[in-house]
């Protein structure tokens, strides 16, 4: 029986056993279930800044993980090596967008949760960053063992726009958590100045019900819950969510609807409508990515900006924006934004916000 996924703009339209273009959520007998549910590509104990959250509880850390999959397709992905893996395709044919043949099995389901964000995702046993060498999150516990965890491979499907990336294989470690088990993590990592857990590296909403599973139990056990997210999902997924997030950092990619549909492959409009619901809701802080001669213009920035200040009835000059250089990466080859650049339109946006950062220059 076919089925349609209703999680983000491709809608996408699955017979029995396919997979969507995000390589994340399959149709199992009738219903789009998510294929990538405690299934971790990243676990580590990371900085709150490095989400980055500048005025949310600062100074603490948080159990950071990330499972696979993403809704957009962006070239200039940090973590492509999990956001582009589609472990649910090894077994099964991908994706088809409701009105039209999308199989993605030789092709990439990807973007980041945001270059300049969460780049360099940790494995699931790893150094913990600002810890010294051979510090590492313990997985204790029945199955944690390394051994039990899964080694797939996948090839890289070629470039769309670049010239690197294309064909080299890649082998990624995934194990499997229950919402529980990561919460007994979380709590015995408070010594270490653990505050909850954060979901980021992939795109966490499409496996939004591993999101919402394991966040009500974190506020059941008085713990905090971030979403780091490219905010590319449906108004009643979010309502779902909001109860038991405390905060996110969404990206905004760019602020024109051809930047999301060609470059990215999103709905601005979608984008906004969950930034401006989210701001409603829990602390929201929000990054864009400066790309040259994709999104980098005053009058864009100034229009963002004006855009971000009149959220919350018109309260939103206090909303933290995040303005990241990028590197080149994955299938994007051109040159680096210059730091010049990006302090040029960090200035700009102070025109209307009050609280903007040039976190990774």
């Amino acid at each position: 029986m076919r089925a349609i996924c209703n999680v983000c703009c491709h809608h996408c339209s699955l017979e029995e056993g396919r997979t969507g273009a995000c390589g994340a959520r399959t149709n199992k007998g009738g219903q789009i279930t998510a294929s990538n549910y405690g299934r971790l590509t990243a676990l580590a104990l990371d900085p709150i800044e490095k989400k980055p959250l500048a005025r949310f509880m600062p100074g603490s850390r948080i159990l950071s993980v990330g499972s696979y999959g993403c809704s957009l397709r962006c070239p200039f992905c940090q973590n492509y090596e999990i956001a582009s893996a589609r472990p649910a395709c090894m077994d099964n044919a991908c994706g088809e967008s409701a009105g039209r043949n999308t199989d993605r099995t030789a092709g990439p389901a990807v973007t980041s949760s945001g270059p300049g964000q969460e780049s360099g995702a940790t494995a699931i046993t790893s150094s913990d960053p600002g810890q010294e060498s051979g510090s590492s999150i313990t997985c204790s516990g029945p199955g944690r063992e390394s051994g039990n965890n899964k080694i797939i491979t996948y090839k890289d499907p070629g470039p769309l726009i670049g010239k690197n990336s294309g064909g080299r294989e890649h082998r990624l470690e995934i194990a499997e958590y229950t919402p529980q088990e990561l919460c007994s993590l979380a709590l015995d990592l408070r010594v270490r100045g653990n505050i909850g857990i954060a979901f980021t590296y992939n795109e966490p909403l499409v496996g939004w019900e591993f999101v919402r599973d394991t966040a009500r139990l974190f506020h059941e056990n008085g713990m905090k819950t971030v979403l780091v997210t490219n905010g590319m999902a449906s108004g009643e997924i979010l309502q779902e969510l909001l109860p038991c997030i405390d905060a996110m950092n969404i990206d905004l990619k760019g602020f024109t609807e051809d930047f999301y549909r060609e470059f990215v492959g999103g709905d601005l409009n979608m984008v906004k409508d969950f930034i401006s619901a989210a701001a409603e809701g829990c602390h929201v802080e929000i990054t864009k990515l400066i790309i040259p001669g994709k999104n980098d213009s005053e009058s864009e920035m100034r229009r963002m900006a004006a855009w971000i200040a009149s959220l919350r009835g018109g309260t939103g000059k206090d909303i933290p924006l995040h303005v990241s250089r990028y590197f080149p990466r994955y299938k994007w080859t051109a040159p680096a934004t210059s730091v010049k650049t990006v302090y040029r339109l960090a200035e700009t946006a102070r025109e209307k916000l009050d609280y903007v950062y040039t976190g990774n220059c």
